[in-house]
């Protein structure tokens, strides 16, 4: 399961470079949450709040005309290493880590090329950009919270215990 959600956030972070860190902060909080809260990094805020609050940003900022091309080789290069460095984080001390890394930043890549596609045919299909945006940010979203179900513990997840009762006849 690791592998897939690290493909996942690799996918996320090719539509949205910011996505795939802070759905790897909330994930390792979730792991975290019997041990403790979240470091802290700025003042009292904590990393799940600064990863989220920076990924909105970017979710506002690529609504803007000045903004690069996704498919320019420094955003490219930047969305891959996000999908790995996510990958990285939330598979750290697992045996599956280094894969992890090669498959986050494929994720990346393939997100980074399959969205551009998308979102140009979506654009196209409304006559233009913004619905196709906020659809993309959308599909983004679903794949964060995927990886990051799909990274819980499992002693973080309640178990179901079946209890039977006596027959009665």
């Amino acid at each position: 399961m690791p592998l897939f959600a690290t493909f996942l956030l690799g996918i996320a972070a090719g539509l949205r470079s910011m996505s795939a860190p802070a759905a790897a902060v909330t994930a390792a909080r979730s792991r975290n949450s019997a041990g403790g809260s979240s470091p802290k990094l700025i003042g009292n805020m904590d990393a799940t709040t600064l990863f989220a609050l920076i990924a909105i940003a970017e979710m506002v900022a690529d609504k803007l005309p000045f903004m690069p091309d996704r498919k320019s080789p420094p955003a490219f290069a930047w969305r891959v290493l996000s999908g790995a460095v996510s990958a990285a984080a939330v598979t750290a001390g697992e045996s599956v880590f280094p894969l992890a890394i090669i498959v986050g930043g494929v994720g990346a890549a393939a997100g980074t090329v399959g969205g551009s596609a998308m979102r140009s045919k979506l654009a196209e299909a409304f006559g233009r950009d913004f619905p196709a945006a906020v659809i993309e940010d959308a599909v983004v979203l679903a794949l964060a919270a995927m990886a990051t179900k799909a990274l819980e513990s499992p002693k973080a997840a309640s178990p179901v215990v079946v209890q039977q009762g006596p027959a009665i006849v």
